[in-house]
This record gives C-alpha cells, sequence and structure tokens, in this order.
C-alpha cells in the first residue's frame, strides 16, 4: 500500500471514536452525508497533492502529504461554533503525544476555515483544516515503505 495510503488510513483511525464524530470518520467519501451521519469528519487529500524535496544525501527522500480534513455540523444555531468545537477536537487528536499513527512532530496544522458545505439534502457547516503529513522514503522504488 502507498505510504499516501497508510497515512490516510492512520488518520481515519486516529479519529474514529476520538471525537464528537463517534465513527462517522469518512476517507475519500463520495456520497452526500445525511441527517444521520453529522456530525462527521472527512479525510481526503488536498488537490495540491504531495511535494517531493531532492533526495538527501543521495538517498532519503523527504514527501510532504496535504490532507484536508471537514469537520461537518448540521447548519443550525451556532453551527460555525460547533464546527470549530469539532476542529478543535481534531487537532487534539493529532497534536496529542499519545496519537503513534505517524512519528512525533511530522503532523502540522497549515490552514483552518469555516466554510457552508453543501453535501446533500440537508444544510451543513464545515470547518475545514489543511493539515500537511512529512514522510521520507529511503528508497524511491518503494513507496510504500515510509520512514
Amino acid at each position: 500500500m502507498h505510504a499516501q495510503q497508510q497515512i490516510l488510513e492512520a488518520l481515519r483511525a486516529g479519529l474514529l471514536g476520538a471525537t464528537d464524530a463517534g465513527d462517522r470518520v469518512y476517507l475519500d467519501r463520495v456520497r452526500a452525508l445525511d441527517a444521520t451521519q453529522l456530525p462527521a469528519i472527512l479525510i481526503r487529500e488536498h488537490e495540491q497533492g504531495e511535494e517531493v524535496d531532492p533526495p538527501v544525501a543521495g538517498r532519503a527522500e523527504q514527501r510532504r502529504l496535504r490532507v484536508l480534513l471537514r469537520a461537518v455540523v448540521a447548519d443550525v444555531d451556532e453551527a460555525p461554533g460547533k464546527a470549530r468545537a469539532l476542529g478543535l477536537q481534531i487537532e487534539r487528536v493529532l497534536g496529542a503525544p499519545s496519537f503513534k499513527a505517524i512519528k512525533a512532530n511530522r503532523v502540522r496544522l497549515l490552514a483552518s476555515r469555516h466554510m457552508p458545505f453543501d453535501g446533500g439534502e440537508v444544510p451543513m457547516s464545515a470547518r475545514e483544516q489543511l493539515w500537511a503529513v512529512t514522510y521520507f522514503l529511503l528508497r524511491r522504488e518503494a513507496p510504500d515503505q515510509p520512514s
């Protein structure tokens, strides 16, 4: 499995059951959410994808995968505040020393914003967070073996 997929699945596994979204943490979801699936966290690779630095000392390659997380809530009174609260829970989980899914200090929040979210028949609101996950490949020919 490619390192990118390993990272995305590790983020999902770390967030499952750790926030008010409970088990409603979806990776690469394409179907619309309904009211019974809120609050939810949506995870996907950001459009800008991944940056690759030149090999270090002719060997290891440093890569940064951009990941978009959306904390989605029903668009009712105080929806932006509720989305921020869920976003805060995400930050606490990913920033906690106990979050071992990805090596320490390799997950960093780059940006965060509130946005209306058109994800189906139910009005929704979301806190969108852009994260960068840094990892290394010791061998270019082994993109499924991150360090």
